[in-house]
């Protein structure tokens, strides 16, 4: 299974001193299906800026090189109403 990188809002990636505690739990389920949940929460300290969020993601490979991968965010678990969203994403990738 392949290794997730992960990036805060563009706000965020533009402070000078960005911390990030993301506890969770990675699982594989045989060779193919692995499924990562976690809890993120990202802070900036040279601005208010920050996102709490709850993370699910389901990636599944489909040949040696290649995968399908599902996210679910729910931004709702902050204090801030402007990102109180849920967002669906999902990718095809190829491993060169």
């Amino acid at each position: 299974m392949r290794k997730y990188w992960f990036f805060a809002e563009s706000t965020l990636n533009q402070s000078d001193d960005l911390k990030m505690f993301r506890p969770g739990l990675n699982v594989d389920f045989g060779d193919r299906l692995n499924v990562d949940f976690s809890y993120a929460i990202y802070e900036a300290d040279n601005s208010d800026a920050q996102d709490n969020y709850l993370d699910l993601i389901f990636n599944y490979d489909l040949t040696k090189n290649t995968y399908w991968e599902l996210e679910y965010e729910d931004h709702s678990y902050d204090d801030n109403a402007g990102t109180d969203e849920s967002i669906i994403t999902t990718s095809l990738g190829v491993n060169f």
